[in-house]
């Protein structure tokens, strides 16, 4: 019996496909995505379960409707035990299963994380993701970190430039493939969030909507 292939599953939230290289967009935005779709499927009739992140994940993550898993749709927010994840089902299969998340609708706090062997939340800006668990109060954390806080609230309203955290996420899943050849198959999924303010390119540092077509 031949070995399951391994599988590799990125989401880009937030991601116009009007914008993309694909779509013959004026400007070559995607050019990573475009080498990886000549050599298979792309595909440009597809409609997203929401414009919403807390409804569309939980149908990416689970192969269903909104209208079955509930989590945003008025129910709740968290989706129920009883609505099995893709990871729980691979994991059953005898996949060992990782995420690397950078989205928050991804996450412990909305049971998106259940059958993951392995499970990162690399969104932590200003370390606060923590405080619940230390009983520490939201106000003595900030006054006892002022310039870390307030570094962090710069570089969230400007946009980081370096990329840093594209960087450290995607340096995370690579380690986690690399830690994984030669070990039984793999899924992998990585939700990440490029078209946001934080890991913009150098080049357009101070460029404003009003300024950038």
């Amino acid at each position: 019996m031949s070995r399951p292939p391994n599988i590799v599953w990125i989401t880009l939230d937030s991601l116009r496909y009007d914008r993309t290289t694909m779509s013959g967009y004026r400007r070559d935005t995607t050019p990573n995505l475009a080498r990886l779709a000549s050599g298979g499927r792309s595909f440009s009739e597809c409609t997203a379960h929401s414009n919403f992140t807390l409804v569309s994940a939980p149908s990416i993550l689970t192969g269903t409707y909104p209208s079955h898993h509930g989590v945003g749709m008025g129910i709740n927010d968290r989706l129920p035990e009883s609505v099995p994840t893709v990871a729980e089902l691979l994991s059953a299969a005898g996949y060992h299963t990782g995420c690397i998340s950078e989205i928050a609708r991804v996450s412990d706090a909305t049971g998106l994380d259940r059958g993951f062997d392995t499970f990162e939340f690399t969104f932590n800006r200003s370390g606060t993701d923590h405080l619940a668990e230390k009983g520490r109060a939201m106000g003595s954390h900030l006054m006892e970190n002022v310039l870390p806080n307030i570094s962090n609230f710069v570089y969230d309203s400007r946009g980081l430039t370096n990329g840093f955290g594209l960087k450290y996420t995607t340096e995370m899943a690579r380690s986690y493939v690399r830690a994984r050849e030669g070990s039984r198959s793999s899924y992998i999924s990585m939700p990440s969030v490029p078209t946001t303010r934080i890991g913009r390119p150098p080049r357009f540092s101070g460029v404003t909507p009003t300024t950038f077509q």
